[in-house]
């Protein structure tokens, strides 16, 4: 954590600046990479394993001019939560159980969670789950209809739509 607030404030961490640690950042990238490989393989995403395995690239060694690289490829969002459309009284898309099966099923293994740690393989894993399934499939399409309808409730609305760009 405090290397992003030094970071974020413009401050190189000490870190970058001893060389000696340089050969302790390059034993630290083989073990990043196996940890990578480990947590591909543990999502079942076998491809995305050997992909990592068979690359020449290596993690960026962090520096200040990696997150500039980082910041210019990934700018900050240009809208505020503020900004979204209040919900209209007219008809809006809804799904039903089968459509919310098909879409949570469709995730590729591997794909990433969000800032909650919460992967689709986990929702997956609980829709699958042979007890509360069913009742778990139920609350979720009825989650996904209300945000659909726009009543994302305010208390997760920072936390579900920080991702979102909208215009």
């Amino acid at each position: 954590m405090h290397q992003i607030s030094t970071f974020s404030a413009g401050q190189p961490d000490r870190e970058f600046a001893n060389p000696v640690d340089k050969a302790r950042r390059q034993i630290s990238s083989t073990s990043t990479i196996s940890h990578a490989v480990s947590a591909k393989l543990e999502d079942g995403n076998v491809r995305a394993a050997i992909r990592l395995l068979m690359s020449e690239d290596s993690p960026a060694a962090p520096s200040p001019e990696a997150v500039n690289a980082l910041r210019e490829n990934h700018p900050p969002s240009s809208s505020v939560l503020t900004d979204l459309p209040a919900p209209q009284s007219q008809q809006c898309v809804s799904m039903d159980e089968s459509e919310v099966r098909k879409a949570v099923i469709s995730f590729p293994a591997g794909s990433a969670g969000g800032p909650d740690g919460l992967r689709p393989r986990h929702i997956r894993d609980l829709l699958m789950y042979r007890e509360a399934g069913p009742e778990f499939l139920s609350a979720l399409t009825a989650f996904v209809n209300l945000v659909l309808a726009g009543g994302c409730p305010s208390v997760i609305a920072p936390i579900f739509l920080a991702g979102a760009s909208w215009h």
